[in-house]
């Protein structure tokens, strides 16, 4: 596949550019285009897109419209936790970061792509691991070294059954935060329902 045309938002920026070797630049060099976009709609983009990138920034489901044709690479790295229906893990891939700050944090770098399609997960195992294939020491093509460690996974899962009772306490304080600041006209609170989980508290202010 060549020649698509890829959207994502701003502050996607440090993973797709990391190190100049990033998604978007990776993107640009297999032959497809970039289009950064926060508040400016997809439609008023011109022409359609091919890859879809959305960002669930702050820990609030993402809204977007896709065609059929379109390919989702969901960014859950801040959503951990959105109840079922709220769609993370539902496109072609779903991308989590596990980064000790995250709302399920390891004790170091670690993260998940998670997907429904064969082809993709067959592709991806490849890739964690240096992109060997065909038999030990056979490399046809390069890649990385993007395996999970089990102390990571060990303490991911013992995290992992409190994590909707952490997300429950975030949305209380958030309440709270939301009551302090009623009747504030220069801040703009956050909204709380299911398809939120507080990474961040952010508000916005005129």
């Amino acid at each position: 596949m060549g020649g698509e045309r890829i959207a994502t938002g701003s502050m996607d920026t440090y993973a797709m550019l990391s190190g100049g070797s990033g998604a978007a630049v990776a993107a640009i060099r297999a032959g497809h285009s970039v289009s950064v976009t926060d508040t400016l709609p997809l439609d008023d983009r011109g022409g359609a897109f091919g890859i879809l990138a959305p960002v669930n920034l702050y820990g609030e489901l993402m809204p977007f419209r896709q065609s059929e044709q379109t390919i989702v690479v969901e960014d859950a790295a801040q959503s951990h936790g959105l109840r079922p229906g709220c769609r993370p893990g539902s496109n072609d891939m779903t991308c989590y970061s596990f980064y000790p700050s995250k709302n399920l944090g390891a004790a170091g770098q670690a993260g998940a792509l998670v997907t429904n399609n064969p082809d993709v997960a067959a592709k991806v195992r490849v890739l964690r691991d240096h992109g060997e294939e065909g038999g030990r020491f056979v490399y046809p093509q390069l890649s990385g070294n993007y395996r999970m460690d089990e102390l990571q996974a060990a303490i991911l899962r013992a995290k992992l059954p409190h994590l909707a009772d952490w997300t429950y306490r975030r949305q209380e304080i958030a309440r709270r935060y939301n009551a302090a600041f009623l009747g504030q006209p220069r801040i703009k609170e956050p909204k709380i329902h299911a398809a939120h989980v507080f990474h961040i508290y952010a508000v916005s202010c005129d």
